[in-house]
Order: C-alpha cells, then sequence, then structure tokens
C-alpha cells in the first residue's frame, strides 16, 4: 500500500540513525531524522485536515505559526499528504545529488575556447551539446554571455526587418 513505512536496518548506518524504507520503494531510504520531520509534518496537516474552509484558513495561519513556517508551506505539505500520504511528507533526495554544481575552471577554459566561434543564438546551443560539459544549458549560456561581455565580443546580431523582407 502506497505510503506506509518500513523500518529497516543496515550495516553501515551510525547507530542513532534508523534508516526508513517505504513499502514498494526498493531504491529510496530516508534517515531517522527525516522520518520525525515527516511525523512533525503530519501533525500539522491533520490538525487542520478536517475543518471546514473558514475555519480551516485561521487554524493553517496559527499552526504554521506555532511549527515554525509560512502558510504557504503547510497548504503545500498538504497536498503532497492528500496526494501521495504520508510518503508525500518524507523529504526527497535530490535527483542531482553527487554531480557538480559548478563547472570548475576547466569548464570555464572550454566555454570561453568556444566563445569567439558562437557568432549566432543557434551557436550557443550547438556548442553547448558538442561541449561534453556537465553544466545545465543556462549555466553554458550563462558563461558565455558573461565571457563575451568581459572580452568585448561583438554581440549576437540583430535582425532587422529589411532582412525579413529579403527572406520573405
Amino acid at each position: 500500500m502506497p505510503g506506509q513505512v518500513k523500518l529497516v536496518r543496515k550495516a553501515n548506518t551510525p547507530s542513532g540513525a534508523t534508516p526508513l524504507r517505504l513499502a514498494g520503494q526498493k531504491n529510496r531510504v530516508w534517515p531517522a531524522d527525516g522520518f520525525d520531520r515527516a511525523i512533525l509534518r503530519l501533525r500539522a496537516v491533520l490538525a487542520v485536515e478536517n475543518l471546514k474552509h473558514g475555519v480551516r484558513v485561521r487554524a493553517i495561519r496559527a499552526t504554521a505559526e506555532a511549527v515554525g513556517c509560512c502558510p504557504r508551506t503547510l497548504y503545500a505539505w498538504r497536498e503532497r499528504y492528500l496526494r501521495k500520504g504520508f510518503a508525500g511528507l518524507l523529504r526527497v533526495p535530490r535527483s542531482d545529488r553527487g554531480r557538480f554544481k559548478t563547472i570548475g575552471e576547466r569548464g570555464i577554459a572550454a566555454i570561453a575556447d568556444a566563445v569567439p566561434d558562437i557568432r549566432a543564438w543557434g551557436d550557443v546551443a550547438s556548442a553547448w551539446r558538442l561541449s561534453g560539459l556537465r553544466c545545465s544549458y543556462g549555466s553554458y549560456r550563462f558563461w558565455v554571455r558573461t565571457i563575451q561581455h568581459r572580452l568585448k565580443v561583438i554581440e549576437m546580431p540583430v535582425r532587422e526587418e529589411d532582412d525579413f523582407a529579403v527572406l520573405l
């Protein structure tokens, strides 16, 4: 049943931490402190769940203040609880966990080498694909623009109305 939680002991965990595994999800394990936070969220959601709308708004404000979060956060917890049950209240590990969050000096150098070849808008995307860097397109584009600005490279050409008339 979705949302059920089983306690699982692993040999490589510290003595005070008991990891949790959700039934039906073999690859995800949550630490015990995340379970405590999820219990707090569950108590906050259940405190306001069965109230009528007019009363619920005031109760959510009061409960959010008592828990130490904003009312919007409590609404988000409630929505996740209604959709996924208790599993929705557990904190999910980031999908990019263990990957570099920055480009690094080698990446910046590779981008700087590619900047002179970038002359049109589509060249940024193709240069990003060819670079093989493990960064997002937005980060790559940001660094291209920053390096162009600092090197005072001629900006991308702006299409004028006459160019469109010729193409039509």
